[in-house]
């Protein structure tokens, strides 16, 4: 499909972060409550999208490759929460696979060393992050640098 829209590029850079360490604890948690309630065990926990956050003189911004993201930098009063979806293998048919469309857990990012320790290293632009397929992924993209430069209008669809 060809990108409709020319996307401008912005001078944000977003800081990837690696969130797979969270995904053994989510599953464990997970599991212990599937036990409980004899289900069959998942396979997999973790977020639907990859992350990462922009550093600015108001705070720290968390969002996700689909632009999705709190107007206000982490905080105790404004968490970025997290979700971890579930994932299962059919133990009877292998190739048989199920995955969930509620989130199984939430982990409630409160503060910046929180977020630093799931920091790969790694930056990339705000442009080439978030994705690109339709208008809604552009809306976000164009909300995100308009609310970053302090121009708080939201545009819409």
């Amino acid at each position: 499909m060809v990108n409709r829209h020319n996307r401008q590029p912005s001078n944000l850079e977003v800081r990837l972060l690696d969130f797979s360490p969270l995904h053994i604890k989510a599953l464990e948690f997970v599991n212990a409550q599937e036990v409980e309630k004899g289900q069959p065990l998942s396979t997999a926990c973790k977020p639907m999208n990859s992350h990462g956050f922009i550093e600015t003189d108001d705070g720290v911004y968390v969002l996700c490759t689909e632009g999705v993201g709190s107007r206000h930098p982490i905080s105790e009063e404004h968490p970025y929460e997290l979700d971890f979806f579930t994932e299962r293998v059919d133990a009877d048919n292998p190739n048989k696979s199920f995955l969930g469309i509620m989130p199984s857990c939430t982990i409630k990012l409160m503060t910046n060393d929180m977020l630093y320790g799931y920091d790969t290293g790694n930056t990339t632009p705000l442009h080439d992050f978030i994705r690109t397929f339709g208008d809604r992924l552009e809306t976000n993209y164009l909300n995100w640098v308009h609310h970053l430069k302090g121009e708080y209008t939201h545009v819409v669809a």
